[in-house]
């Protein structure tokens, strides 16, 4: 007697929610985010909210050292994300707060670039140092 297993996934899956949160993310670039210190990335309060968490901290734009920043969610699209970071008071070039995407590259990293560039200008993209091992 052959056994039908239906393997169907979740009603609401979201490859890119999915991806960003299951990477351990390092960059090349910034000395205190490379691998060896990666980030997590977390989606809370339905999506309204993204933090960065890393072990050890790292240094923001301003010079303070942190081990977590959060972003306000401003936009979402099916590829990307857009997010204006606590405590920064940057402006872009229409003189409102600075906005970042978050979305991922053809070679699997992801990028944080500013809003208005595309994939093909993201300088430094972060990349996948491994997998956020699952919580039961």
């Amino acid at each position: 007697m052959a056994m039908l297993v239906l393997m169907a996934a979740p009603a609401h899956a979201d490859p890119l929610k999915d991806r960003l949160q299951a990477g351990l993310w390092g960059s090349d670039h910034f000395r205190d985010q490379m691998c060896d210190n990666p980030h997590r990335i977390r989606l809370a309060q339905g999506d309204r909210r993204m933090i960065f968490t890393w072990q050890r901290p790292i240094r923001f734009h301003t010079g303070a050292l942190v081990t977590e920043i959060g972003a306000t969610v401003v936009a979402r699209t099916f590829d990307r994300y857009t997010v204006v970071q606590d405590g920064d008071d940057r402006l872009g070039r229409d003189g409102t707060a600075l906005q970042f995407d978050v979305f991922v590259t053809a070679k699997g990293g992801y990028c944080f670039f500013e809003t208005g560039f595309g994939v093909v200008d993201c300088p430094h993209p972060n990349r996948d140092c491994g997998k956020v091992a699952a919580t039961s």
